[in-house]
C-alpha cells in the first residue's frame, strides 16, 4: 500500500464479529525504516487517524529501525516482553530509546504464577 499497488481500503481487513479492522505489514521491503519514515506513512496515518477512534501500531522490538521510525507517529508506546525469554539488556536497550513521555507501560506475558497457571 505504501508502494501504491493497493488502496488503503484493498488493504484493511475487517474481523467479523468485532469492531476491528487490520492493516497487516504485506510484502517484505528492502528498506522499511525509509519506508515507514516516508511521506506516504505520514498520509496513511493521517486518513487512519480521520477514520478510526484508536490506532494501534505492532512492531519489531523498539530498539529496532522499523520501531523508531513509526516513533513519530505515536501517542503512546506499550512495551511487551516474554517472561524468561527477553533478556535484560534488550528490555533496557528498548526503554533508552522510547521517549519517556511515550512510554504508557510495560507487559509482562507468557509468565507462570506462584500456582505454576500461565498467565497473560
Amino acid at each position: 500500500m505504501l508502494v501504491g499497488s493497493v488502496s488503503v481500503d484493498e488493504a484493511l481487513v475487517t474481523l467479523p464479529g468485532h469492531r476491528l479492522r487490520v492493516l497487516t505489514a504485506g510484502a517484505a521491503h528492502a528498506q522499511p525504516a525509509e519506508l515507514l519514515g516516508s511521506a506516504a506513512m505520514h498520509r496513511l496515518v493521517d486518513l487512519l487517524r480521520r477514520q478510526f477512534d484508536r490506532i494501534l501500531i505492532d512492531t519489531s522490538g523498539a530498539e529496532t529501525a522499523d520501531a523508531g521510525a513509526l516513533s513519530q507517529w505515536v501517542d503512546g508506546t506499550l512495551l511487551v516482553v516474554r517472561a524468561g525469554r527477553t533478556p535484560r539488556p534488550a528490555i533496557e536497550r528498548s526503554l533508552a530509546v522510547i521517549a519517556p513521555q511515550h512510554l504508557m507501560g510495560l507487559v509482562l506475558n507468557d509468565s507462570r504464577g506462584a500456582d505454576g497457571i500461565a498467565g497473560a
